[in-house]
């Protein structure tokens, strides 16, 4: 009877974490980000382009940019209707890196905007900078000449977005673009990554409370299939079998435990004698002269 509880006990807990985990679900709160960034050259006076303004390309020729022109286009979305502070920044970091390894060894950052703070819900961003790209990349050679180092350069053009959730939670996000310098090709390369926190269905949290319901449904089935085995027992035996309220008592016999009902079965019909079953305990026994054979239907 108490591992039938306990069996039941088990399932009960394992369903009302489930019902806490679910309530929770319905309230969590989750929050993205969607970022896109574009890009357009606009070229010297020449006689080759048939267009002064070249758009979304990995790869430009340096001598021929007058300027690049950088769309920042950032979404934030949250599912509650929470009230939260934002501002951004965008900024130009110049980076000398060593070849090959790419380790900084100098950094120069130009700070292009800085907005004011707002109080929003879901917001967007639509910014577009002009970089003028002579500029930088003059800045570039310089530093090499002076130094005489061999290094490689890159402009990283960035988007910084620092949010303050009603929380008080803290998000830090950005959205970049670097563009090589000091080289006869220029290239640009997005560095983004979309910020998402969304709760997981399937937590710890589930995992314990599948396992509870599991073992309180193992629990709670052994019983009943031990439960059903004493009852066929009695049924098929019931010639055998003698029921008492209070159990046998053992002193000054020499105790025999049995592995096996049948092997107790066995010894009752050789000896011509009767299975005594003590309900409480469920145990079988057979008392014969000095000694007494025990059977236990374990559950």
């Amino acid at each position: 009877m108490k591992k039938k509880i306990l069996g039941l006990l088990l399932i009960f807990l394992g369903l009302i974490f489930i019902v806490i985990l679910l309530i929770e679900d319905i309230n969590i709160y989750t929050y993205n980000s969607f970022k896109e960034i574009n890009n357009q050259v606009s070229l010297k006076p020449n006689s080759f382009y048939e267009k002064d303004i070249l758009e979304n390309k990995n790869s430009y020729i340096s001598s021929s940019i007058l300027n690049y022109k950088i769309n920042f286009n950032y979404s934030f979305h949250e599912n509650k209707d929470y009230k939260l502070n934002y501002y951004y920044e965008i900024k130009a970091d110049l980076v000398g890196m060593v070849k090959d390894t790419f380790e900084e060894v100098w950094t120069k950052t130009f700070t292009l905007k800085v907005s004011d703070k707002k109080e929003s819900k879901d917001f967007k961003i639509n910014e577009d900078i002009v970089i003028d790209y002579p500029y930088y990349d003059e800045l570039a050679k310089s530093f090499k000449d002076t130094y005489k180092v061999d290094l490689d350069f890159k402009l990283k053009v960035r988007l910084d977005i620092y949010i303050k959730l009603e929380n008080k939670e803290r998000i830090n996000d950005y959205s970049e673009l670097d563009i090589t310098l000091d080289d006869k090709i220029s290239s640009v390369e997005e560095n983004n990554k979309d910020i998402k926190q969304d709760k997981n269905n399937f937590t710890i949290e589930y995992l314990v409370s599948i396992i509870l319901i599991s073992l309180g449904i193992i629990i709670f089935i052994n019983k009943n299939n031990k439960s059903n085995t004493i009852n066929n027992y009695l049924k098929e035996y019931q010639e055998l079998i003698i029921i008492v309220k209070n159990k046998p008592s053992i002193k000054n016999l020499k105790v025999l435990n049995l592995e096996s009902f049948n092997d107790l079965i066995d010894i009752a019909e050789q000896n011509n004698t009767h299975i005594i079953y003590y309900e409480k305990s469920l145990e079988f026994y057979i008392i014969l002269g000095d000694y007494i054979y025990i059977f236990k239907e374990e559950i």
